[in-house]
């Protein structure tokens, strides 16, 4: 079926709306737990890969981790050192498992065999581009809209790219404010495009997308789910098309987003950081994940047919977290395609896709805090019959996200629990230091801290071997002085943020849910008050704990850092806050990224580039010019 253009659409109204006619399609909620065919094993280039990379894993923790275990047996093994023990051998198998993930990325980038994105062509199919929005800022989402049905325009392919906006939002103010954008945005587009308010809200933003399936998606063939705060280029969503066309069985075709407009020096760090590695980690899982790679809920294209009819997620039954809708549906959408035998791929080599970071730790904790919940309520899921193995990777990898923080609070413990077993008070040790004691901490330190940082050491490397990456991001100069920066600033805030994902962690196995309130994609400050009202109890912690230390037992030289991080919380806190240092930052050439360095003009229009302009200047630039001709991609 035909979508009209919106001059000949029949419109429906509720309220205000925007609607082309109905063309349903069925999607049945799924069994989770029922019989399943097992899908498709893996084919034998894939099998050899898979094999050279956990082969490799396998090797790193043969190597790396037999010194610390073995210094802890020298004396026999405490009940302590058991514990710490059993923590830190998942621990540490997930870090060895995340550097040599960046290290097959490197040597597949920087090969002959590296991807390289094939010559663009116009699109066979129709495709719509969902923006499932709740309570956003109208004047933002739409400048960003329009940029991407501007970019769309240029390239002369709107007929093949309708934009639906999908309401959930239930703030009066704002729905005013979302009318008059899309009614200023509607007035001026070239692609059909349409605004759908959802009275009930059940399901959130999978059931917005779910909703949108059964009414409207018997007339597309794929579908591109956008974030509010996604830009994408059309020679990107061309580039997925594409794929589409090219190979019917295909379900999801991820790209990798790059963070743009980032101004708090938070903001700067997260984004200058996901530049730096994320390239590396994003080939790496896609060189071994092959056709079961991952989804993340954004900035993909899927198969509309083929997600209707193996994707509707139930709810969840049973004792909370685990109970109710699926959050973090992403990962579970893919794994049930996957299952139903459709090809889930990461694509690296397509650029041109963005998105943006929280502006503040706060923000970014909050943010986690609506995911962890998500991610371990998969647990359960992770033994649904019919998965593919490497589907299930993905779900533990998800649960470990925020798993792993408690586990790395409790193996510190566990290790100060050992100094006060084994060592002497501190006047002792200061006379007479326990040297195998510090030999095994600063070991397991060194390990750990090289393993950690491996992976954007090996971002930074990528970057410099290649002259036009170089130039891309100001120089190697620039290159070295903002990944030192990113990896001083990841040391001062990894505690901050173990300490507030262990929270987190412990609040959601007590039932406490995360909501769905309003996310703040823009902020210029925190001050010190409401800094502390958020990790004041980090703090007290800290210094409870620098106390006990001082006065009964020594602490290894490694944990001091972790306790001034988590003393200097608040600082921290509100100093990454600031837009000011943010802007200091970029003057003195560290966290520039090329994207800010030299942004495209879809950046630009959508008001994510460097000097960021009104709504009203980011819409009337992203408006086109009259249509040019539709003869070809």
């Amino acid at each position: 079926m035909v979508v009209p253009s919106p001059a000949t659409a029949r419109f429906d109204r509720t309220g205000f709306e925007r609607l082309p006619p109905e063309s349903p399609l069925a999607m049945p909620t799924q069994s989770l737990f029922g019989r399943h065919t097992r899908p498709a094993s893996d084919d034998g280039r894939m099998a050899l890969r898979r094999l050279v990379f956990f082969s490799a894993t396998v090797g790193l923790i043969l190597v790396a981790a037999p010194t610390p275990l073995l210094r802890f047996a020298e004396d026999g093994w405490t009940l302590f050192e058991i514990a710490a023990a059993a923590i830190f051998a998942p621990l540490f198998i997930g870090i060895a498992l995340w550097f040599c993930n960046a290290l097959a990325g490197f040597i597949w980038l920087n090969g002959p065999w590296a991807p390289k994105p094939l010559p663009l062509r116009r699109p066979r199919s129709r495709t719509a581009l969902l923006a499932p929005i709740h309570c956003e800022a109208p004047d933002a989402v739409f400048a960003r809209l329009g940029a991407i049905e501007r970019s769309l325009a240029e390239r002369g392919v709107s007929d093949l790219f309708d934009i639906f906006v999908l309401s959930d939002t239930d703030i009066p103010a704002i729905l005013d404010a979302e009318e008059t954008a899309f009614r200023s945005f509607e007035r001026h587009a070239t692609s059909a495009v349409y605004y759908r308010r959802r009275a009930n809200k059940h399901g959130r933003k999978a059931g917005n997308v779910g909703d949108w399936v059964r009414r409207f998606g018997g007339a597309y063939e794929n579908m591109v789910i956008l974030d509010a705060d996604s830009v994408m280029t059309a020679e990107s969503l061309v580039a997925l098309a594409n794929r589409m066309d090219d190979e019917p069985d295909l379900g999801i075709v991820q790209t990798t987003p790059r963070i743009v407009g980032g101004r708090t020096l938070f903001a700067r760090y997260l984004q200058f950081g996901v530049s730096l590695y994320g390239p590396v980690s994003s080939a790496g899982l896609a060189w071994w994940s092959g056709g079961e790679g991952g989804y993340w809920g954004h900035n993909a294209i899927l198969r509309v047919r083929a997600f209707a009819s193996c994707a509707g997620l139930p709810a969840m039954r049973g004792a909370p977290p685990f109970n109710g809708d699926i959050l973090s549906h992403d990962a579970i959408e893919a794994a049930l395609m996957r299952r139903a035998g459709w090809r889930v791929v990461i694509a690296p080599e397509i650029d041109g896709s963005y998105e943006e970071a929280p502006p503040t730790l706060v923000e970014f904790a909050k943010r986690d805090r609506r995911w962890c919940r998500g991610n371990i309520q998969h647990l359960p899921i992770l033994f649904a019959p019919g998965l593919h193995w490497v589907s299930r990777m993905h779900i533990i990898v998800g649960i470990m996200a925020y798993a792993s923080s408690p586990l790395w609070l409790l193996f510190l413990l566990f290790g100060a629990a050992i100094g006060v077993e084994a060592g002497p008070p501190v006047r002792d040790l200061l006379e007479k230091p326990d040297a195998d004691a510090m030999a095994t901490v600063v070991s397991i330190a060194m390990i750990t801290t090289t393993l950690l940082f491996g992976p954007k050491l090996l971002g930074a490397a990528h970057i410099l071997v290649r002259p036009d990456l170089r130039r891309a991001y100001g120089g190697a100069a620039r290159v070295v002085g903002g990944a030192g920066l990113e990896m001083v600033m990841s040391a001062l805030l990894a505690p901050v943020l173990m300490m507030a994902h262990s929270r987190t962690v412990f609040e959601v196995l007590r039932g406490k849910d995360s909501g769905w309130n309003v996310q703040t994609r823009d902020a210029d400050g925190l001050s010190l008050g409401e800094a502390a009202q958020w990790c004041g109890w980090q703090t007290t912690a800290a210094v409870v704990f620098v106390f006990a230390c001082v006065t009964h037992w020594w602490v290894p030289a490694a944990g001091w850092p972790i306790l001034l991080s988590l003393l200097l919380a608040a600082p921290l806190a509100s100093l990454t806050a600031q837009a000011d240092l943010g802007a200091i930052a970029r003057q003195l050439g560290f966290l520039t990224t090329p994207e800010e360095i030299a942004p495209s003009d879809v950046l630009r229009r959508a008001g994510v580039a460097v000097e960021q302009p009104t709504f009203e200047v980011a819409v009337v630039d992203a408006l086109p010019a009259p249509a040019p001709p539709q003869s070809g991609a």
